[in-house]
């Protein structure tokens, strides 16, 4: 028989149901991974699908292949195959013992979708400011998007700068009388009176040329033999 005083000093081990094993753990992650990862891997299914033509032999087009098969708008496809292209970009092909590009990489196509907008160098560089400013967690994709518009933006002023310089140049050469033009030469600008533009106008259909350029090039090299 067993003394009531022994088990009444025998320690209870409790037991919480909801608390994972480390197995659990594990298969937990590695599931989490694998919705992660779905919309990668369907991305690099299809663009591998598209690039083999493997739809040739029901479908004459991607397009119709992949709303036949997978209720998918050519839309879609495309934004799935573009995110495959930028989380290849953003991890790299790590050779043994050195780290990936980044560490932390999107979840879902709709936080790649900015990012296809860029050169590899600038997703890496964008997605790295949007990991840090989410505090070292995955990024949503306003957050991305937000950063895209953001360095876009910049770009464009730049190229307004750029853009407004060029005409401000131009102007300038416009002032001056000479505008070289590679491979075209030189253009003289000079202002005339209405009068003197259509004269020169009947001069040109006088003589027949195709342009008031040949006609003045005609006119000055009849003053220079003194024809007139």
């Amino acid at each position: 028989m067993v003394d009531s005083r022994e088990l009444k000093n025998t320690p209870v081990e409790i037991v919480d149901e909801d608390e994972l094993s480390l197995e659990d753990e594990r298969d937990k992650l590695k599931l989490e991974r694998e919705v992660e990862r779905a919309f990668y891997r369907a991305g690099c299914a299809l663009k591998e699908l598209r690039d083999r033509r493997l739809y040739r032999s029901t479908h004459k087009t991607f397009k119709e292949y992949c709303q036949d098969r997978f209720g998918f708008t050519r839309r879609r496809s495309d934004y799935l195959i573009g995110a495959a292209e930028v989380v290849d970009n953003l991890s790299g092909e790590p050779k043994p013992k050195r780290e990936p590009l980044v560490l932390i990489l999107p979840t879902s196509e709709r936080q790649c979708r900015p990012l296809t907008k860029l050169e590899p160098e600038q997703q890496r560089e964008i997605w790295r400011e949007a990991v840090e400013s989410s505090k070292g967690k995955v990024p949503s994709g306003k957050v991305v998007a937000d950063l895209v518009a953001k360095i876009q933006g910049k770009s464009n002023l730049k190229q307004q700068q750029v853009s407004s310089g060029t005409k401000n140049e131009s102007h300038k050469q416009l002032n001056e009388g000479i505008n070289y033009k590679q491979g075209m030469g030189c253009e003289f600008y000079v202002r005339v009176s209405q009068e003197t533009w259509e004269k020169l106008n009947k001069y040109a259909e006088y003589i027949g040329t195709a342009t008031l350029n040949g006609a003045v090039a005609r006119l000055l090299n009849e003053v220079n033999h003194g024809v007139i």
